[in-house]
């Protein structure tokens, strides 16, 4: 286990522990036999941390591309790195979480799985934020509480079991944090759609249900009235969900306007989706305090392709 002494100074400190000393029925072989640390923690996590730092050529990223850990290898590598001081380690696990609980709203758009990382599962948000606070990686924490407060009450509050047979919920400072999101999330989403639903100017709209370019009123009216119906649907889960506009030519989009099955023109629909942009960049550049984890230095602008 020299590796192990190796790469952490607790299990250095560990092996220079005398051994008992050997009974009278100890042969030669039993005396050269490996030193012998008994650990507490869970048999399969202690596996995970071995099974990441060998060979030790892939410790400095031992979660690549290829590799798709699960929320217990994770959770197991995080905890006990920063449990017997495996630094390189610790910051691999969290390297992993910052990619899918990132500080900008284009790099999380781009995650597919409303868990974040793929083999993980929506709650198991709750043992991402515990991470977060372990470690001190507070750029987790926005997106992390986020996605806890989208999560359903009952599952919120009772957490889950881990495979050692723990229960990981959060602390009760961090349950209020999440449920204090939960409201303050939907006002934004609610104020996005007061925010598109109000009266525009585009001059190069095309009215085509009147057969006239004279104005905007009926695409006006429209978006007005899938803002009201978007509004209806606000929850902490779909704040930053871009909507489907009912764009003319594009079929039906699942999209019921009251009164009528209008289309917006395209080029009030492409007015929109950067009136929408702004909403949501904003909120994302405000989100740590809303969510009751201001930060520094986020929200960096990014407004792709508006």
């Amino acid at each position: 286990m020299s590796f192990l002494a190796d790469r952490s100074p607790i299990f250095r400190d560990m092996f220079l522990i005398p051994q008992p000393p050997p009974s009278t029925a100890t042969t030669e072989a039993d005396s050269v036999a490996p030193r012998v640390v008994e650990l507490p923690d869970c048999t399969e996590d202690v596996y995970d941390l071995l099974r990441v730092l060998v060979p030790a050529g892939a410790a400095s990223r031992p979660f690549s591309s290829h590799i798709i850990p699960t929320f217990d290898t994770i959770s197991a590598c995080i905890r006990l790195g920063h449990k017997y001081q495996i630094d390189d380690i610790v910051e691999a696990g969290v390297g992993y979480l910052r990619d899918f609980f990132p500080r900008s709203l284009d790099a999380y758009r781009e995650i597919v799985s409303p868990a974040g990382p793929p083999a993980f599962e929506r709650v198991h948000a709750i043992g991402v934020v515990n991470l977060a606070r372990l470690t001190g990686a507070s750029e987790v924490l926005p997106t992390a509480i986020m996605k806890c407060a989208s999560l359903p009450g009952s599952q919120l509050i009772a957490g889950f079991r881990r495979r050692d047979g723990t229960h990981e919920t959060l602390s009760e400072h961090d349950l209020a944090l999440c449920v204090d999101a939960q409201r303050a999330l939907m006002r934004e989403h609610v104020w996005h759609a007061i925010e598109l639903s109000a009266p525009f100017v585009n001059g190069n709209c095309v009215d085509r249900a009147r057969g006239s370019s004279s104005g905007t009123r009926l695409c006006v009216h429209v978006a007005k009235l899938v803002a009201a119906e978007r509004a209806g649907e606000a929850t902490a889960a779909n704040v930053f969900e871009e909507r489907d506009w009912p764009r003319e030519g594009a079929g039906d989009l699942g999209v019921v306007v009251r009164g009528g099955g209008s289309r917006l023109c395209a080029s009030c629909v492409e007015v929109l989706r950067r009136m929408e942009a702004r909403c949501m960049q904003d909120t994302w550049n405000r989100l740590p305090e809303i969510v009751g984890v201001p930060l520094k230095g986020w929200g960096r602008k990014s407004l792709k392709g508006v």
